[in-house]
């Protein structure tokens, strides 16, 4: 353990350590977790400020009864149900109240969250008990599912609600977008419309990006579609693409061609 003091809390110079990782009695420093943690920061391009927040995240309780994720669980299922609200509200506007709902919780079960949890290596980063670790800890749905809520819920509090959305939609995005294509019966809303719009008369509908708003990692795009010189539909997207498939998708909805 000498070799490593500053991973386990032992610093002589009375410098606070970045991470504090509680250490189980009979476990062995060589292959503890710790080592996996800051290849997921990078993998994140995560830049934590309070280390004993992931620590504690990434904690089961059979390795420390007292200072483990169930709190941080607590908060981070919150934070991951608004963050999947707030995007599928801003960027499905098709969607009514109930198909929203169903598209969230798709998102939000555990089995989702478990597959967000092994697209991180998230198992290879949790501490477990030696007898949780050899009962295969690190593979089980509830514990990867549980670990994840709880990173969240770390990230939400260390660096705030914007870089808590962007690791969540780092995951989740593909499941949202698919989903959504899943629910509403049409994976391809523009060549639908093109297809119906062609054959009343031989002319193609246009899009164009009206403004494109919002950070880098979450803009929001607003395409209008237009045919025979009258505006169809808006639409809004997290990329041109997705605005002009929701715009379609409206259009489809609104039959404004009749």
């Amino acid at each position: 353990m000498d070799k490593f003091p500053h991973l386990y809390g032992e610093c002589s110079s009375g410098v606070e350590p970045r991470f504090v990782v509680p250490v189980v009695a009979g476990s062995n420093p060589v292959i503890h977790p710790i080592f996996f943690m800051e290849q997921l920061f990078s993998r994140l391009s995560l830049k934590p400020l309070n280390g004993k927040l992931y620590t504690e995240a990434l904690t089961h309780p059979s390795a420390n009864k007292s200072k483990n994720y169930e709190r941080l669980e607590f908060l981070g299922d919150a934070v991951i149900e608004l963050v999947t609200t707030q995007y599928i509200f801003q960027h499905f506007p098709a969607y009514p109240e109930g198909k929203m709902t169903k598209l969230r919780a798709l998102v939000v079960s555990r089995p989702s969250l478990a597959d967000f949890a092994n697209q991180i290596g998230l198992g290879e980063v949790i501490v477990f008990s030696p007898g949780e670790r050899k009962n295969k800890g690190k593979g089980k749905a509830s514990n990867l599912s549980n670990a994840f809520e709880a990173l969240i819920g770390a990230i939400y509090l260390d660096l705030g609600f914007n870089e808590a959305y962007r690791i969540f939609l780092l995951c989740a995005k593909n499941l949202l977008d698919s989903g959504y294509k899943e629910k509403t019966g049409i994976d391809n809303p523009k060549g639908k419309l093109q297809e119906i719009l062609q054959a009343i008369i031989p002319i193609a509908p246009t899009y164009e990006v009206i403004s494109d708003n919002g950070p880098d990692h979450d803009k929001v795009f607003i395409v209008e579609v237009h045919w025979e010189g009258k505006m169809l539909s808006q639409g809004k997207g997290s990329s041109k693409k997705a605005a002009e498939s929701n715009a379609a998708l409206l259009a489809l909805e609104g039959e404004g061609w009749k």
